[in-house]
């Protein structure tokens, strides 16, 4: 539901405000006093489902980093989910919420644009 709502939003639209309604499984809404609470959760829980082995889009390395995962493109859409993913990251940034993920030094190398010879595949 997350990926429907918020994957073609972007840019200045991830800056606002981004109200969240739970709905039960009765269809009706949940109550939630939004002080960034509901929207928090919403986030954490988001994130956490986009980790999740089931999903193939990361996996864990023998010493407990998170890397992608070479089988992502067994969801079809996974490039559109890896970028879905790096752009709710980016929103629990700007809003100050904290994710512990540990990933590995070349995902934290990526992010923050800094060159990295296992993208481009040489060592100049």
């Amino acid at each position: 539901d997350g990926f429907a709502g918020l994957g073609r939003v972007g840019g200045s639209g991830l800056k606002g405000v981004i109200k969240v309604k739970y709905v039960n499984q009765f269809g009706l809404e949940e109550a939630g006093i939004d002080q960034n609470g509901v929207f928090k959760e919403f986030l954490e829980d988001l994130i956490k489902q986009a980790f999740t082995p089931s999903l193939s889009l990361f996996k864990s390395t023998p010493d407990g980093n998170v890397v992608p995962s070479p089988s992502s493109s067994v969801q079809p859409d996974h490039l559109e989910l890896f970028a879905f993913v790096g752009k709710m990251l980016g929103k629990a940034l700007y809003e100050g919420i904290v994710i512990d993920i540990p990933f590995a030094g070349f995902v934290y190398s990526k992010m923050g644009g800094r060159w990295n010879f296992l993208v481009s595949g040489r060592r100049d």
